[in-house]
């Protein structure tokens, strides 16, 4: 549970307690607002401008904490008037100096005053707040064009629904969604059946180059991209997450930020496996850059990733990848990339991507899901065939694991796979492969 800070308290920076959304008449954009404002009414109170004896500033707070800044004054604004669908953008931090001329181009959707309030403070919950009806959890293993097999890919899908088990009991425990698809990542990372960490695809020049990402339903994040000694990307991004100061390091500077950290580093040989340097020399031959469970240079393995809604409503995602067979040195996919191939807003969904992702970030897949479930209304299912349908119109194709806030689940794919596992509540774990 997060609290936000009062518009009246703007100026002094570190005060708690409400914050106030103008609802006008009734023939505003309340609802949308509320809508892209997270819709939650611990936050989000309508004021009437009558209500002000003298000018008097209100305002809206975004997911990331800023906070725009407009000037109500009931002697130069009539009753009824409306926030605009411009005035909740996100927006970076300029001086506060309201005035009516500066509202009137808010209401003109010109670019508004605003003024940064200080990270929210965490209210820890307790077991009485846990409703075990509300969590859903859902993992990925990558996606790709993969043959049938007379295994069916039993050793894969083992290996996600042990740590899909794992997960089951976490957040029956009271894990947080958080701290839950962080742990679920890392095993995969560990796990030398899939493309993250131990096992990850390799470069041009046979390196491994990880990416990887976390966020949390409150809007904070950190990602790293083309790290070459971080034993598991993800801490290092869980890490950034928690520090708060910046979202993505890359290339060497990742690794350097491991280190300031304190997360385990691991010699790049370390991340080679037999078959993945096979691979890579197949592809390379034939100057080919693919993904990693395409044949025939792919052998089922693929990004990973896990979606999560714990007991108590929070919703997170968390993504980690080596990337593409053979690609460039230096390449970033959509993996690390907050709208692309990760993505959380508890309003809305938490969403973590598989497949080409040069088509994800072209596409701002995940962030679009968020998008057409806030302002269009869109289901969860819809949201998700529409964002990857505008991928297959780029010419790319993978899947998606999605958790929406009121617990729909879906694990769409566009390729004839997609390792994936997943379970609701105490219900038992569900993996999949091909069909």
């Amino acid at each position: 549970m997060r609290q936000r800070a009062d518009m009246q308290d703007i100026i002094q920076p570190g005060r708690l307690g409400k914050t106030h959304i103008h609802a006008g008449d009734g023939k505003t954009n309340a609802a949308l607002l509320g809508q892209l404002l997270l819709a939650n009414p611990a936050f989000a109170q309508p004021v009437a401008a009558s209500a002000f004896k003298k000018p008097k500033i209100i305002g809206v707070v975004n997911h990331s904490g800023d906070v725009r800044v407009l000037e109500v004054n009931p002697q130069t604004q009539p009753e009824g008037w409306g926030l605009r669908r411009g005035c909740v953008h996100p927006c970076s931090v300029t001086k506060h100096a309201p005035s009516t001329k500066q509202f009137d181009a808010v209401r003109n959707d010109r670019p508004a005053i605003i003024r940064k309030i200080p990270p929210p403070t965490d209210v820890p919950h307790t077991m009485t707040d846990l409703k075990p009806q509300l969590i859903r959890f859902a993992l990925h293993g990558g996606a790709g064009d993969m043959p049938p097999k007379d295994h069916g890919y039993a050793e894969q899908q083992q290996a996600m629904r042990e740590i899909a088990e794992r997960a089951q009991a976490a957040l029956i425990a009271g894990t947080t969604a958080l701290d839950v698809v962080q742990q679920a990542v890392e095993a995969l990372e560990d796990c030398p059946l899939f493309n993250a960490g131990h096992g990850a695809v390799l470069n041009r020049e046979g390196v491994a180059e990880l990416d990887a990402a976390i966020m949390d339903g409150d809007g904070r994040a950190g990602a790293v991209g083309a790290c070459q000694r971080v034993r598991n990307p993800v801490q290092l991004a869980r890490a950034l997450l928690d520090d708060g100061r910046h979202v993505m390091f890359a290339g060497p500077n990742a690794d350097a930020a491991a280190q300031r950290h304190g997360i385990a580093l691991a010699d790049p040989a370390y991340f080679v496996t037999e078959l993945r340097a096979a691979q890579q020399k197949k592809a390379l031959a034939s100057n080919r850059i693919v993904l990693d469970h395409d044949e025939p240079f792919g052998d089922a393995k693929g990004t990973v990733g896990a979606v999560a809604r714990d007991g108590f409503g929070n919703l997170a995602a968390a993504t980690s990848t080596g990337g593409m067979t053979n690609k460039i040195p230096g390449r970033v996919g959509d993996s690390p990339i907050i709208g692309a191939g990760t993505w959380a807003n508890n309003a809305t969904c938490a969403v973590s991507a598989t497949g080409h992702g040069e088509s994800y970030i072209r596409a701002n897949l995940a962030a679009q899901m968020h998008w057409r479930m806030a302002l269009a209304g869109a289901s969860l299912e819809a949201a998700a065939d529409e964002a990857l349908e505008d991928v297959r119109e780029i010419g790319g194709t993978g899947g998606l694991i999605a958790i929406a806030a009121n617990g729909d689940m879906v694990l769409p794919h566009t390729t004839t796979g997609m390792f994936r596992a997943s379970f609701s509540g105490d219900g038992a774990v569900a993996t999949g492969a091909l069909d």
